[in-house]
């Protein structure tokens, strides 16, 4: 979103996975908080390109509801799917940080 978030929005696009890590944080030390938390994440930090008027109407008609019966919990959409499901690891573990995108 370039200069329009950083002036208007104060970048909260940008630093949207921070503010929900921390939502005390004040907005003005939100990218610093950003950097930190991508450097404590590595590989593991998920960020999207996608424009975010684009992102906020796809969310507004797909992530629904969840049910709340499990140990992870996933957005489902309006026919129920999830848009994610959390990957089996040792001993049919299911762990939610190699998560495993599926086609819906």
């Amino acid at each position: 979103m370039g200069w329009v978030e950083r002036v208007f929005w104060h970048e909260i696009c940008s630093s949207h996975v921070a503010h929900h890590t921390a939502s005390r944080i004040p907005h003005y030390h939100g990218m610093e908080a950003t950097k930190a938390l991508k450097d404590f994440l590595g590989p593991h930090y998920q960020k999207s390109e996608e424009n975010m008027f684009k992102s906020f109407w796809r969310v507004w008609r797909e992530c629904l509801f969840i049910e709340d019966d499990e140990d992870i919990v996933f957005y489902k959409n309006a026919s129920g799917l999830a848009q994610k499901v959390g990957v089996v690891v040792d001993a049919g573990e299911i762990s939610d940080s190699g998560l495993d995108s599926k086609d819906l």
